[in-house]
């Protein structure tokens, strides 16, 4: 049996194992589920899915009979359960963008479960702090290539370059500016060669902060920690 006193007070708790989205309803001795009742004793709910078949063909049973793997938070579907690596990556790089201030809604929320003192949780504090660096580094690098460029037309093409390069090749046509079709469109050499080098500002500001974020949460130690 499950120890019901585990502080030593003498004041006991009631200990009932239960699925994930469920819990203790002590009126009805069954388990909530927000749409409907589960009944432990039968692995059951005692209501059908509200969504009829399209939560699965058993109208039932709980998570496809596979709580390992699925969860059902409402009594109306399954939804996979995330590895753990998962939810403290995902934690840590939403941490990183919001400047450290993540944990605080979640706290509001009554959102558990985040190891912050995993190495998943880390990565992704460092993954925004990488694609925060890389934006400065591309607005830097394309102003740096309009002025150094010889001409209007290297500037407007190292610009493209830089584009396709900082897209990893994605997209190589998307937003595609070349000397030629600029002069079409009437811009002489000093207007190609100082667009050659303006960037977004509202994205570079964006870049900046996941930046700062990222190295606030990578250089902080949560360990003793919140999870």
């Amino acid at each position: 049996m499950p120890d019901e006193d585990p502080d030593g007070n003498a004041q006991l708790f009631e200990y009932n194992p239960r699925f994930a989205g469920q819990y203790f309803d002590r009126e009805t001795a069954l388990h909530y589920n927000y749409f409907r009742y589960y009944e432990p004793e039968t692995g059951r709910y005692l209501s059908p899915d509200p969504i009829g078949l399209a939560g699965g063909v058993n109208v039932y049973g709980y998570a496809s009979a596979d709580p390992l793997k699925y969860f059902d938070p409402y009594g109306l579907f399954e939804l996979p359960v995330l590895h753990q690596g998962v939810v403290d990556f995902s934690a840590g790089l939403g941490d990183a963008l919001l400047l450290g201030f993540g944990s605080d809604l979640r706290n509001f929320a009554g959102i558990g479960g985040i190891n912050q003192c995993s190495d998943a949780y880390q990565y992704g504090g460092y993954s925004s702090f990488a694609a925060g660096s890389a934006r400065l580094a591309y607005a830097g690098l394309a102003k740096a290539g309009s002025i150094l460029a010889p001409s209007a037309a290297s500037a407007s093409s190292f610009r493209q370059g830089l584009k396709v390069t900082f897209r990893g090749g994605l997209f190589p046509d998307f937003r595609k500016r070349t000397y030629e079709g600029l002069r079409s469109a009437g811009k002489n050499d000093i207007e190609i060669r100082a667009s050659a080098g303006r960037t977004n500002v509202p994205l570079n500001v964006i870049g900046a902060q996941v930046g700062v974020g990222g190295a606030i949460l990578s250089g902080r130690s949560n360990c003793g920690c919140s999870q």
